[in-house]
Formats: structure tokens, sequence, C-alpha cells
């Protein structure tokens, strides 16, 4: 007698997979209508109140010059302790430096080693023309005081891997060439300048990827952003969905009857409309 009084609330608390699916099934229409308004106003959202960013990303390799003094595997745990401090250095007062050098530019024939690297990079990356007035564009965008030490700072993000002893440098702006003038001065002016700044002379540098002017946002893709949204409302609704379907132990079909209570229905009276 226990066995057999025990076997149907076994039975119950037992999930059948192909019930839940059926379920779901029923419910596509439900599933489908989530999924279509998460993706709209998803794409609404992204289209009409995002402010476009746009990144652009630099990296340079840092190692210590070999030399009779040390060995190469000493050379490379160098570069890699280099790596850590540039990154604080780069995020310091050294972003100052990089503004005055990017305002000053007047078009001119470069004069310093640092000025002809940091043409050579505005122009080979297209963004700017040869010859043209990097002071002018930065002020048009920022009047007559030119880009600051502070935007700089607030607009870019200095990663370091000391395992490969890069450090990278990507900056985000609202405007494409302005994310990558950005970043490609950031890393030209220190390329030029890092053994002045680590008062040393043995540390050896060089620029791995150049940024360039990126073609689409970084952040305002309407057409992703409505995929991702449309997959987390689904995701949201089928388990809203299932939570619902476990909680309800409502009798509906006489296929419920056997699995919540063990019994064999033996007959059914069919629903008679009231005349």
């Amino acid at each position: 007698m226990d066995s057999n009084n025990t076997a149907p609330a076994k039975k119950n608390t037992e999930l059948d997979i192909r019930d839940i699916a059926n379920f779901l099934l029923s419910k596509l229409w439900i599933i489908a209508l989530v999924v279509l308004c998460f993706a709209i106003i998803a794409f609404l959202w992204t289209s009409f109140f995002v402010t476009e960013e746009y990144t652009s990303t630099t990296e340079i390799f840092i190692i210590n010059t070999s030399s009779s003094t040390t060995t190469e595997a000493e050379d490379w745990s160098i570069g890699k302790q280099l790596t850590k401090t540039s990154s604080e250095l780069i995020m310091g007062d050294y972003c100052d430096k990089v503004a005055e050098a990017l305002n000053k530019h007047n078009g001119a024939t470069p004069e310093t080693d640092a000025d002809i690297a940091l043409t050579k990079a505005l122009c080979d990356d297209k963004i700017m023309n040869v010859g043209s007035s990097f002071s002018a564009y930065f002020s048009q965008h920022f009047g007559s005081e030119g880009i600051t030490g502070s935007y700089i700072r607030n607009h870019i993000e200095v990663t370091s891997d000391d395992e490969t002893c890069i450090v990278s440098v990507t900056a985000t702006t609202e405007n494409a060439k302005l994310s990558a003038a950005i970043s490609n001065a950031v890393m030209c002016l220190f390329h030029a300048h890092i053994n002045e700044f680590m008062q040393v002379d043995t540390i050896r540098t060089s620029i791995s990827t150049s940024g360039t002017v990126p073609r689409e946002p970084s952040n305002a893709n309407a057409t992703r952003n409505a995929i991702i949204f449309g997959a987390i409302g689904a995701v949201l609704v089928c388990a809203i969905l299932i939570i619902i379907f476990i909680f309800d132990d409502k009798v509906k079909t006489p296929d419920d009857i056997e699995k919540q209570l063990g019994l064999s229905v033996l007959g059914a009276i069919p629903e008679i409309d009231e005349a």
C-alpha cells in the first residue's frame, strides 16, 4: 500500500520536457510579440537617442635595449615592468603635452623628430591632409583654446599586457577622425619621448598598430542592438512562461488527473452550453 501511495507523489515532482515544449509552442505568439517589441524599442532607442561614439586603438611594443650587463630574459622582464609604468605615465600629465603638441601644429614643415612622426602618422592614416593645419582642426571642435589634456584623459583608455610588453591606447569620441588623431598622437609622442620621460636611454619602442579612422560607431549599431535585445526578450518571456507552467497546478485535461492523482479517467461529462 505504501508503495502505491508514494508512486503518484513521485510522479508529480517530475517535469516533462515535452509538456514544457508544447506549452511554449502554444504561447509562441506571445514570445514572438515580446521579441518584436524588444527589438523595435532597441532599434528606435539606438537610432534616435544614443549618441554615436567612434573608437580607435593604437598599440606600441616596449622593451629594454640589450646591453653587455643584462641578458635577454632580464631585458624582457624589464619590458614587462615598463608596460605598467607607461600606462600610469600616459594617464598623467603626459596628456597635457599631447594636447599642447596637437594645438601648436599649424601645417608648417615639422621641425623635431616628434613633429615629423606625428605628421606622418596623421597623414598616412588619412586623418589629416598633408600640409593641413592641425591647430585649425582642433580649434574648430574645441574653440580658441583647442583640445585640452583633461579632455584626452577622459576619452582614452590605456591597457597594458605585461606578457607581450604591449601598451594599447583606445580613444573614444563622438568624431571618428578625432578618435584616430588622439590615439595616434598619444602613441607617436610617447614613442618619441619615452626615454626622456623615463630618464633613461635604453628603451626601444615600436608602434605595432596605428589607429585608423573608424567607419562605424562602436556603440550605436541599431541592427546589432535590436538582435541582442530581441534575444534578451525571448529569454525573459520563456523564463516567465516556464515559471507559470511549473506553478500552475490546475487540472485542465484527463492527462493532468493521471499525472497529479495517479488515477485513470473512466469518463468525461462534456460541457453543455446554456440555452
